[in-house]
This record gives structure tokens, sequence and C-alpha cells, in this order.
């Protein structure tokens, strides 16, 4: 094989691998939509006094967006919006983290939403880079008496409670 061919051949395999990179990647970011978009509610807690709904929509293929509907028992609704700073899968896998956070805490602190968000606050900031930020807002909704019970906090902050 002569120099030429040789050249000719190795930027062929490098494009071709190229090729092949970007085809996983595109793949594996399919994917990973595919289950951030399982991360949000499938399903809403019936309400008398209430209707709502839910929708995100990423800038990117995935983001830090989040939201989410809990049933706190009969006639008791949780609502959550977040937003973790960033964009692209790093800031997906982050709100993933904070997803999680709050719905293994939120059975500790049901009535305690100040306590609630302080808990995940230290966990998200446990489990993530110092750079990150993420805002949330967390109400307690009252079907019966149409009242709503709010915190709203920056991680790394404190949390405020508000009525």
């Amino acid at each position: 094989m002569d120099e030429v061919t040789h050249t000719v051949e190795a930027e062929r395999r490098a494009a071709a691998d190229r090729l092949e990179a970007e085809r996983r990647a595109v793949h594996e970011l399919g994917i990973a939509r595919q289950v951030q978009a399982r991360l949000f509610p499938q399903s809403r807690p019936i309400l008398g006094s209430l209707d709502y709904a839910g929708a995100c929509i990423p800038a990117q293929a995935v983001g830090g967006d989040y939201y989410d509907f809990l049933s706190l028992g009969p006639d008791r609704l949780g609502l959550v919006i977040g937003d973790v700073m960033g964009k692209g899968m790093a800031t997906a896998l982050l709100m993933a983290n904070l997803q999680a956070n709050l719905r293994s805490q939120v059975a500790f602190a049901l009535d305690e939403p100040k306590r609630l968000l302080q808990s995940v606050n230290l966990l998200f900031c446990e489990n993530s880079p110092e750079s990150s930020f993420a805002s949330l807002f967390y109400g307690d909704y009252r079907d019966r008496t149409g009242a709503l019970r709010y915190v709203k906090l920056r991680p790394r902050e404190r949390a405020s409670p508000a009525s």
C-alpha cells in the first residue's frame, strides 16, 4: 500500500468512526429524552376545586426544568416547579437527582414544607457540584379549603416560608 492510499484509508476510517460516534450520541440523547419524559407526572390526582396541568418542552433534547404533582393524601396535592441552572445532559441528571430527593423526603415532612425543602436542599448540595444551582417552588394545596401553603427555595440558601 503506498503512502497516498494509506492516508486516504486512514481518513476514511476516521470519518467512519466520527459518524458512528455521532450516531451513538444521537441514539443515547434520544434515550435520555425518553427517560426524562417519564420523570414528569404521568397522571394527575383528581381534585374537586382545581383544574391543573403541566408540560415541559426543553430548549434542547434534555434539560433542567422540572415540575411534579404529588398526592399527599385525601384532598391534598403537592405542586412542584423547579429549574436547575444550565442545559443539556449534566443538567438533566441534576434535575433527576432533585426529583428523587424531593420524592424521597416528602413523606418525612408531609406537614412541614419548610423542613421538606431544607432536607431536599441539603441532599442536593451534598450530591451536586459546588457550582450547581436550582430554584424550586413547592406548594401544598388543600382541595377542601382551597388553601395553598408554599415554600420557595434556592439550594445553598435557607428556605423561607410564605402563605
